[in-house]
């Protein structure tokens, strides 16, 4: 789809990735192969709910949760060092401008947010921000590209810690 899409457009295409796909990092790679710019990851589902008092559906919680930052931060960096080709856009649970700081360092190019705004409003944007910008004048950086994919996979020492290895390891320490 992606590369007839693209025979039809010299628009650059950018493709929003669910987090269901088994292998994201061959996924991401295959999108650049046929001729996408950019990914964003991850698209957040409706979700069903199930009310179990009178048995009838209605929605889970429809905005994210800073909870939920987890799962793209993880594959922005570990996608980032590996198809560096295009550019990744980090989506779902990014609250606070400390949250961006975190997916630029992880590797993302772009962060989008919208449950946060539908929460605060749209001058919550200037908070995040500042945040986000004492974040780099406390530890010297000049722009994001200054500290953009410092913590992604390929530039730790150690980068099991985007493993599900490191996970057995909490969890086997655990009493």
């Amino acid at each position: 789809l992606v590369s007839e899409v693209k025979k039809r457009t010299s628009l650059p295409l950018i493709i929003k990735l669910g987090n269901g796909f088994s292998n994201i990092t061959w996924m991401v790679n295959q999108l650049y192969q046929r001729g996408a710019a950019a990914a964003v990851l991850f698209n957040r589902f409706y979700a069903p709910d199930i009310n179990t008092d009178d048995l009838s559906f209605g929605s889970a919680e429809v905005l994210s949760t800073p909870a939920e930052l987890r799962n793209s931060l993880r594959w922005i960096g570990i996608v980032s060092s590996q198809v560096d080709q295009l550019d990744l856009a980090a989506s779902t649970g990014v609250h606070s401008g400390m949250a961006v700081v975190k997916q630029i360092l992880a590797g993302a190019m772009a962060v989008q947010i919208c449950s946060v705004l539908y929460r605060n409003g749209l001058d919550y944007i200037k908070d995040m921000t500042v945040e986000m910008l004492k974040w780099m004048e406390k530890n010297q950086y000049k722009s994001p590209d200054d500290f953009r994919g410092k913590m992604n996979y390929g530039s730790l020492d150690d980068p099991s810690v985007y493993e599900r290895a490191q996970f057995m390891k909490f969890y086997s320490s655990m009493q």
